[in-house]
C-alpha cells in the first residue's frame, strides 16, 4: 500500500510552494484521495514507480488529478481511468522508445510521420478534446498550423482478450471558416478527406506496432455525450460506414480499410483515384519509414505494410480485404495489474 511518506513526497514534488494556490491544489488532491480511495492508492503506486509518470507530474501540475475527472468514456470510474492512464504511458515507452515518448509529453514537440504536398501527419500531446484520450494523430495544413483532422486515442490492455487496443476517443475536424481549408485540402489530395487520411494514418500505426485491435468508442459512451447537449457528432454511423463492428461501448473496426478496385471506378475518374491511392501509399511509406529507425533499434517486428514501395496496391490500386489481425502475447501483462 502506498504510505504516507509516499504520498507525501509526490505532493511536495508536484505542489510547489506555500501560495493559497498551491495550498489549494494539495487539499483538492487529498480530497479526491478521500472520494476515491481505491484509485488514489493505484494512482500514487504507479506515480512513484513509473519515472515518466513522476516527470509528467512535475512537468504540468494537473497531472495529478487527471483520473479524479471525467475522461476517457462515459461513466468510466476512476480506478479505470488511472489504470488508462498508467496503461497507455507504459505501452507508449515500450512501442515507440523513451525517446520519442519523451518529445511527445515532455517536450512538446508536434512529430511529424510523414509530409506530402502541404499536410503532415504528426504525433502531439492532445491539447484540446484532452478528455478524449492521450494521444492526438492529425492531419496539419503545414502551411497554416491547422489540424484539418484529428484523433485523440488511448493504448488500452485488455485483460480480457490479453491485447492491446488502440482506442479511439474522438475524431473531430475544425469548425467555422477553417472548414473550407477541409474542402480545399479534400481537392488538392485527389479526393483524400483529412479525416481518410487520419484513419489510414491509425490503422498503419496499428500494424507497426502490432497493435491487434483497433476501436472507437460509441456514441452513447463518449465522454462528453452524457452532459453536453450541444454534442451531435454521428460517430456510429461513421464506424459503420468504415466497417466497424459495435461491441458493447465501442466500435471493433478494421485495420484495413475498405477501398473499391479500380474496375469499380468510372472511366473518367480512375486517373484521380491512381493519384489518391499513390498519396495514401507515400503518406503511409513514410510514416514506416518515420517509425522504422525507432522500431528496429528496439527489436520491434513491424508486419508488412499494404501499401509499401513493393506493394501491389501502388500499381493497380487495390486493396486484400478481410485481414484479421493475429493474437500477440502483451509486452507487459503485469505492468499494471499487480497494483490492482
Amino acid at each position: 500500500m502506498a504510505t504516507f511518506s509516499n504520498t507525501y513526497t509526490l505532493l511536495r514534488k508536484t505542489v510547489i510552494g506555500t501560495s493559497p494556490k498551491s495550498l489549494f491544489r494539495g487539499f483538492r488532491i487529498l480530497l479526491y484521495s478521500g472520494i476515491y480511495p481505491r484509485a488514489a492508492w493505484f494512482w500514487f503506486q504507479a506515480l512513484s514507480r513509473q519515472s515518466l509518470l513522476t516527470d509528467l507530474a512535475v512537468h504540468n501540475r494537473r497531472f495529478v488529478e487527471k483520473p479524479f475527472h471525467r475522461f476517457g468514456r462515459a461513466d468510466m470510474p476512476a480506478l479505470s481511468r488511472a489504470a488508462l492512464i498508467c496503461g497507455h504511458y507504459a505501452a507508449m515507452e515500450q512501442m515507440v522508445g523513451d525517446a520519442l515518448t519523451a518529445r511527445i509529453y515532455l517536450l512538446g514537440e508536434s512529430v511529424s510521420l510523414s509530409s506530402t504536398l502541404q499536410y503532415d501527419i504528426v504525433l502531439r500531446e492532445p491539447t484540446r478534446c484532452w478528455r478524449e484520450g492521450l494521444l492526438t494523430v492529425a492531419w496539419m495544413d503545414r502551411h497554416t498550423g491547422v489540424d484539418l483532422a484529428w484523433a485523440t486515442v488511448s493504448i488500452e490492455y485488455s485483460a480480457q482478450t490479453r491485447s492491446w487496443v488502440l482506442l479511439i476517443g474522438g475524431l473531430q475536424g475544425p469548425a467555422g471558416i477553417d472548414r473550407e481549408r477541409v474542402r480545399d485540402a479534400t481537392k488538392a489530395c485527389h479526393g483524400l478527406r483529412p479525416k481518410a487520411a487520419v484513419m489510414e494514418a491509425l490503422c498503419e500505426l496499428c500494424r507497426l506496432l502490432n497493435i491487434p485491435v483497433l476501436a472507437a468508442v460509441a456514441k452513447s459512451s463518449h465522454v462528453s455525450h452524457a452532459r453536453d447537449k450541444g454534442f451531435h457528432a454521428d460517430y456510429d454511423a461513421f464506424w459503420r460506414e468504415i466497417g466497424g463492428v459495435e461491441s458493447g461501448d465501442r466500435f471493433i473496426l478494421p485495420r484495413i480499410l475498405h477501398h473499391r478496385q479500380i474496375g469499380q471506378v468510372p472511366s473518367n475518374r480512375r486517373a484521380a483515384f491512381r493519384r489518391k491511392h499513390a498519396l495514401i501509399a507515400e503518406v503511409l511509406s513514410q510514416i514506416q519509414a518515420s517509425l522504422g529507425q525507432e522500431l528496429s533499434g528496439m527489436g520491434q517486428v513491424k508486419e508488412t505494410g499494404l501499401y509499401g514501395q513493393n506493394s501491389e496496391h501502388a500499381s493497380t490500386c487495390r486493396l486484400h480485404d478481410g485481414h484479421q489481425p493475429g493474437r500477440q502475447e502483451p509486452l507487459a501483462p503485469g505492468f499494471c495489474g499487480d497494483l490492482i
